[in-house]
């Protein structure tokens, strides 16, 4: 019954757009160099990881195992880690506690990451002759497997309807600092008073990203 589910969703993904094509992913290898030999026969599942996050009790690991046998059986997983802040010799480390992420490729450039055009981690594509079937986080894939997804490739959106609602009663103290230098308060009870029919512009910086 979970093949022939899943022979469906393939049939689906195959007639919903050409613009779901399949990059040139091949040929991949692991980080230790060997090559990753992808099944025809499977649904190729790309899992893109953060082994920091994963550590952390953050990672996808485990609810990948709770996906079932049938899921796991009829798809091939392959774990992507970019090529940020990590060694080859953390990786095979990593390996020793996490043993059933194999196999584990290392993304130089982002070059995997950028080509299904994801910018987070961890996320799920999933794949079939060619086209993508899934892409999305871990609660989107589970309502994908579990058949309460309905579109075949999935666009994660969230609508905020009043702002009112993320602004606790007791605030933490936030600060903007121009590039001139000189800091100045933000006053966040402002946002209470946002009209929640415009739109919101928030803007994170990052200090590890150039």
């Amino acid at each position: 019954m979970m093949k022939l589910k899943l022979m469906l969703i393939a049939l689906v993904g195959t007639f919903s757009s050409i613009a779901n094509a399949l990059p040139a992913i091949e040929p991949l290898a692991t980080f230790s160099g060997n090559k990753v030999v992808i099944d025809a026969n499977k649904i190729t599942h790309l899992v893109f990881i953060d082994l920091w996050r994963s550590y952390e009790g953050n990672g996808d690991e485990k609810m990948i195992a709770s996906l079932g046998a049938d899921f796991l059986n009829d798809s091939q997983q392959i774990w992507i880690q970019p090529a940020l802040n990590v060694t080859i010799a953390q990786l095979a480390q990593f390996q020793q506690y996490f043993p059933q992420v194999t196999p584990l490729v290392l993304d130089h450039g982002y070059q995997i990451m950028h080509s299904f055009d994801i910018w987070q981690s961890p996320y799920h594509v999933l794949l079939k002759d060619g086209v993508k079937l899934f892409s999305g986080h871990a609660r989107q894939l589970q309502d994908f497997i579990n058949g309460t997804q309905t579109n075949s490739v999935v666009t994660a959106t969230t609508v905020i309807t009043d702002v009112s609602t993320l602004v606790k009663s007791v605030n933490p103290t936030f600060a903007k600092k121009p590039l001139v230098g000189n800091k100045s308060p933000i006053d966040f009870q402002q946002l209470t008073s946002i009209n929640t029919a415009k739109n919101l512009s928030v803007i994170f910086l990052d200090s590890l990203c150039p």
